[in-house]
């Protein structure tokens, strides 16, 4: 039986302008003037055309490959998280998108995970809080470096040795600088969810949200193991699947909690919630023939 679960908070609309900017200054680009059109389309409500002429900033020069990077991240700006544009955006421009998203993602998966051991300890904002720490931020940019060199398609797949040989250089090395023990958890477990993540859509380009296959086994479950768990992380809200076979029936549980406050202690139980739908659904097949 297959359960899927979104968390949404309340829609508000994203400045596209604002945004768009922001990448463009990331990539050192200056906008020479701007023209933004409101075009209505029927039933489906209105199309936002903006037109940018943009150069390069003095003395500075953009490349072929940047230009195709920026022509990627432009098209999915409007869907990164508010976390992932303040990670990016604000705090830390030299991160980059991708390492933003995975970061802010690994962060929420984390919480029904972590939440178990202490939910004040370790509630949403705190998560990310921590990991996103000045003194911290280059290990969890170093954890989604190996994050991306695994799953990268343009290159040959990594071998076991060689990545259990990477994590173990974070682990010491995180081990080495970071004393605080709260700290120290988060990007211990960070690591693990990488080693549980399976697959991921990170490098499609037409993709929206930021998928990750897992493993079962990282949720530290002491009941019987789903199939496959599916994380999808984007803007402003969290989703799992939950299977217990290869091909299974399922659902939709949708929550739509009116405030990121309430959005974070939904999410701390978010998993569970979804995993006994899928149980309880998946001991009903036996009364289905063929099941």
């Amino acid at each position: 039986m297959a359960i899927c679960s979104l968390s949404l908070t309340e829609s508000s609309s994203i400045s596209i302008t604002e945004n768009a900017a922001r990448l463009l200054f990331l990539h050192n680009l200056d906008v020479v003037n701007a023209h933004l059109d409101l075009i209505e389309d029927g039933d489906n409500g209105s199309v936002t055309m903006l037109r940018m002429h943009v150069s390069p900033v003095e003395g500075t020069t953009v490349s072929d490959e940047t230009f195709q990077v920026l022509v990627r991240e432009l098209k999915r700006c409007k869907w990164l998280d508010t976390a992932t544009q303040d990670l990016v955006f604000d705090r830390y421009p030299w991160l980059g998108v991708k390492r933003g998203e995975i970061i802010t993602a690994i962060g929420s998966f984390m919480h029904p995970i972590m939440a178990k051991e202490n939910s004040l300890v370790y509630s949403k904002a705190h998560i990310l809080e921590t990991i996103t720490k000045e003194r911290y931020i280059e290990h969890a940019a170093g954890i989604a470096d190996l994050f991306l060199e695994r799953f990268n398609p343009a290159s040959e797949l990594m071998p076991d040795e060689d990545f259990n040989a990477r994590c173990n250089e974070l682990k010491k090395a995180i081990d080495a600088e970071v004393e605080d023990a709260t700290a120290l958890a988060l990007l211990h477990k960070m690591i693990e969810v990488v080693a549980h993540t399976l697959k991921t859509n990170i490098f499609m380009e037409d993709r929206y949200s930021l998928g990750l296959r897992l493993d079962p086994k990282i949720m530290g479950e002491d009941r019987e193991l789903p199939f496959g768990i599916v994380f999808a992380h984007g803007r402003k809200f969290n989703a799992y699947h939950v299977r217990f076979r290869d091909i299974s029936r399922g659902g939709l549980r949708l929550v739509t909690p009116p405030t990121s406050e309430q959005m974070a202690l939904e999410s701390a139980h978010q998993y569970d919630e979804c995993y006994g739908l899928a149980f309880a659904q998946q001991l009903k097949n036996k009364d289905i023939p063929g099941e």
